[in-house]
């Protein structure tokens, strides 16, 4: 069984209300649970709302964090870092997840499109690179 979190199976969406559990409350076993990594989206997809932005970079939240505004920044305006630390943060959710649930978790997909220009494999290398760490 895979299990993943609506809308998108989107990383921070991923929590301990997924867990299946058996009557004795310990969570089911054989199943998986997953994520997509496609943050944020509109540099890793090359969208014209991340014109001009790099990895890493300074970002609007609205763009860091498309359509979640509410639940990471004060206004879509705000400024949000994008790097490997922001990547961390971003990760420490599924990371949490199988730790404290001793759950398997699985990235179901991840990358960056050919097509973006600014720190497209650096962006690709700190992504691989904590995958590996975790």
């Amino acid at each position: 069984c895979v299990v993943g979190p609506t809308p998108y199976y989107k990383v921070w969406q991923l929590n301990s209300s997924m867990i299946l559990q058996l009557p004795t409350g310990a969570p089911m076993p054989d199943v998986l649970y997953t994520f997509d990594f496609y943050d944020p989206w509109d540099f890793i997809t090359a969208e014209p709302a991340a014109e001009g932005l790099g990895y890493p970079g300074d970002y609007p939240c609205g763009v860091a964090f498309r359509g979640w505004v509410r639940n990471f920044c004060d206004n879509a305006s705000q400024v949000v870092r994008v790097d490997r630390s922001w990547l961390e943060t971003l990760l420490d959710y599924p990371s949490t997840l199988a730790r404290t649930h001793r759950v398997p978790v699985f990235s179901n997909q991840w990358g960056v499109k050919h097509s973006v220009r600014s720190g497209r494999l650096a962006y690709a290398s700190d992504v691989a690179g904590l995958f590996e760490e975790r």
